[in-house]
């Protein structure tokens, strides 16, 4: 299946899913699922020594839910962590819907938001741009729906700003003024000094 195709593939069945999450539980479960073992897989070829969390296998390990059909391919992990776009295509638009959706869904996604921030804090200087940023993106869909808390990605992100990718440090540095901002106006004074 071709790229576009695919993406607009997911694209209807996020938006599906956002009408009807009880309809589409199945299917998140079977994508979910499928983004946790190339998690856990990108984490093993990392050479990391903590290990994504088991929220999204299946008893049996099975890399996908009970749907019955298999979940859409999306490429092996080294390839994903070093290789050309388009073979991160299939990997970035599975997350992409997954982190769109995640709040039809907060008790599956409850471990999804710590598992970026590890593969990220652990891959960052290996992983190409593009995988980085799609990676960032995803964190900044996740922080916006509070299935991440900011005293977990604001460190992870001032890391990030050290690196020589314009494009991610102005997106990263745009984030942090306006979280910072939202945290400082959300909470009384002096409740806020954990986030400082």
């Amino acid at each position: 299946m071709s790229a576009q195709r695919f993406r607009g593939t997911l694209i209807t069945l996020q938006n599906k899913t956002k009408r009807d999450p009880e309809s589409y539980a199945t299917e998140f479960k079977g994508q979910l699922d499928h983004i946790y073992a190339i998690l856990r897989t990108m984490d093993d070829t990392l050479g990391t020594t903590t290990s994504i969390s088991p929220g999204g296998a299946t008893a049996t390990g099975a890399p996908h839910g009970g749907s019955g059909a298999p979940p859409m391919s999306i490429g092996s992990a080294a390839s994903i962590l070093n290789s050309a776009a388009d073979d991160n295509a299939h990997f970035l638009a599975v997350l992409t819907y997954v982190c769109q959706v995640s709040d039809c869904y907060p008790m599956q996604c409850a471990a999804l938001g710590k598992d970026l921030v590890s593969l990220l804090r652990k891959g960052r200087e290996s992983m190409r741009q593009d995988v980085r940023a799609a990676i960032v993106k995803c964190l900044l869909l996740l922080r916006g729906k509070d299935l991440v808390r900011a005293d977990e990605t604001l460190p992870l992100f001032f890391e990030l700003l050290q690196l020589r990718d314009k494009t991610l440090r102005q997106t990263l540095l745009t984030h942090i003024v306006s979280d910072v901002k939202r945290l400082n106006a959300s909470t009384k004074k002096g409740s806020n000094k954990q986030s400082q």
